[in-house]
């Protein structure tokens, strides 16, 4: 693993790797801050444990390349073609005032799939879907299906729908705001969104999911040429 950075997610249980953690040339880091770093290109190798699990066994595994291998997406957000940002588990636009509710449109490159009233959308990966869509309202995704969710937040009428379409080539946009909008991107406040700016949502990559046994797991990001 040499010039790669390792970096260990054990829970509330991040001290108790860092010998070897420090050992592999990395930094313990606590509960999903490692996976975003991993997704956001800031590290290559993140090791996540249970709360019974051996952690130096998990790194020494993770390190020596003992695992299964899995993968789950990353996404690619751009506003307007700017520079992308990169998500591993959601995608968020929300109003930025409270009970103040925007009009949104989501797109496809052949169809408008839909717009609606809300206080914002929130687009998840299967890692993700777990996660502030599905307290949204929207399904949990199975990992293999290649597809995202994308749920409305608070909408304005009682039985909103919610979307699952592919990994690819997915437009958000704010139609009519009444306040400030914000991109929200795994949990990262990614300033306002202009009206009518095109947000495109496009898979990037690969979360490399190493699974070492049932209790311990390793995510690897391949980053895009």
């Amino acid at each position: 693993m040499a010039g790669e950075a390792v970096v260990t997610v054990v829970g509330e249980r991040a001290d108790a790797a860092a010998d070897a953690v420090a050992a592999a040339g990395g930094v313990p880091l606590d509960g999903e801050d490692a996976v975003r770093r991993a997704s956001s290109s800031e590290a290559d190798l993140a090791v996540a444990a249970g709360a019974g699990a051996d952690l130096n066994a998990a790194v020494a595994d993770a390190t020596a390349g003992r695992f299964r291998e899995a993968i789950r997406p990353v996404l690619a957000v751009s506003v307007d073609g700017d520079p992308p940002v990169r998500a591993a588990f959601d995608v968020t636009l929300v109003t930025t005032e409270p009970a103040r509710i925007s009009e949104y449109a989501l797109r496809t490159p052949d169809r408008r799939v839909a717009a609606f009233r809300a206080d914002g959308v929130v687009v998840a990966t299967p890692a993700g879907s777990r996660e502030y869509a599905n307290d949204a309202g929207g399904p949990i995704l199975d990992p293999s299906t290649g597809v995202v969710v994308a749920t409305p937040i608070a909408p304005f009428v009682t039985d909103a729908d919610d979307w699952v379409l592919p990994e690819r080539d997915l437009t958000l946009s704010v139609e009519r705001n009444e306040g400030d909008v914000s991109l929200i991107v795994d949990g990262r406040d990614e300033g306002r969104v202009p009206h009518h700016a095109a947000i495109d949502v496009s898979r990037t990559g690969d979360l490399r999911l190493a699974v070492v046994d049932d209790s311990r797991e390793v995510y690897r990001t391949r980053r895009p040429p």
